[in-house]
Parts: structure tokens; sequence; C-alpha cells
């Protein structure tokens, strides 16, 4: 039964990725681990303002946790964006978690991912433009998908002008503006 003090309302919602507006390009990030401690992967997809892809990696680590994976995604994008040029970047990550050790220099981060962060800031602090947002899972398929294929390949893998095969038909989903459905809670109090 709800009660004035605790009414939770429930509604569904469209769920799609969404690109950054012009001039700013769109990286999205992702980590997975197999365990707690375990094989991690993590990818990072870059794409332009209409939605185009630049350039995508992925990459691994024999141990890890899901959380180092997740920072070690958003490091190895920020690198990729570097490389490629870009200088306006929207970063957007599925993980809440990481945005502390983002927006305040890896200060409130774990000691095992402090250096990570601290990579991440001074790699933010060479771009014109810097924001990061915070978006469901639902719309991060493609990351997720390259996060879990560095946890298998035992190499990194670095794609430049074509996208792997294995995140083509998510880009494409994404282009033409497919969405998942997704129930929402908001609690009130």
């Amino acid at each position: 039964m709800l009660t004035n003090e605790n009414k939770i309302q429930k509604h569904w919602s469209l769920i799609c990725w969404k690109p950054a507006i012009y001039p700013y390009c769109t990286l999205n990030t992702d980590g997975s681990s197999f365990g707690n401690t375990g094989i991690t992967g993590f990818g990072a997809v870059l794409r332009s303002a209409n939605g185009k892809f630049i350039s995508a990696a992925t990459d691994g680590l024999p141990q890890g946790t899901s959380f180092l994976a997740e920072a070690m995604g958003v490091r190895m994008g920020l690198m990729m964006e570097k490389d490629c040029g870009v200088t306006h970047v929207q970063l957007q990550v599925d993980s809440t978690s990481l945005l502390p050790g983002i927006l305040n220099d890896g200060k409130e981060a774990t000691w095992i991912a402090r250096h990570i962060f601290s990579d991440v800031n001074s790699l933010i602090s060479t771009f014109i433009c810097f924001n990061v947002i915070s978006i469901f899972r639902k719309g991060n398929f493609f990351a997720d998908a390259l996060a879990k294929l560095g946890s298998s390949l035992g190499s990194s893998c670095y794609w430049n002008v074509n996208p792997p095969d294995i995140i083509k038909t998510l880009l494409t989903d994404d282009m033409i503006g497919r969405s998942t459905p997704r129930c929402i809670s908001t609690k009130f109090y």
C-alpha cells in the first residue's frame, strides 16, 4: 500500500541513443566484468553529431572489477578521441558510479582507479569543450557489445572508417531511431 511518505509512480518510456548537438562528438563507453574480480573488457565508440561512425576500440584485462573496467573504457575512449583530433566531447556512460571520479579529479575513487581518473582528467583538459551525461544501459548496447568482446579477445582492437561487424546492426538501429521500451519507477517523498 502506498503512503503519503512513499509514493512510487511507474511509467513506460522509450529508450534510444541520442547524439550530441553539433559541434560535439558523442563518445559512448562501457565496461564489463565476468566475476568480481574476474576477466574484464571495455569498449568505446565515437560518433559525429549526425551519428556517423568515426572510430571504436576494445580491450580487456585478465582480472579486475566492473568499476575498473568502466573507468578503463572512459580512459581508452578519451585517448581515442584525442587521437582523432576531436575538440568537443560529450561522454555518455551508463554507470553513475563513474561520475564522481570524472567530475572530481578522481579524489573520490577507490585507490585502484585513482590513477585512471587522473589520466581521464588530464585528457579532459585537452578538449575545448567537454560534458558527461548518464544514460540508460539500453541506450548503450553497442559499447556494451564491445566491452564483452574485449574480455574475450586477449588483445586490443581499434577500428576507424568502418565499425566492427558486432556493432553494425546496433549502430544502424540507432541511426533510424529504434527504441527499447523500459518501465521507469519514480519515487516521490
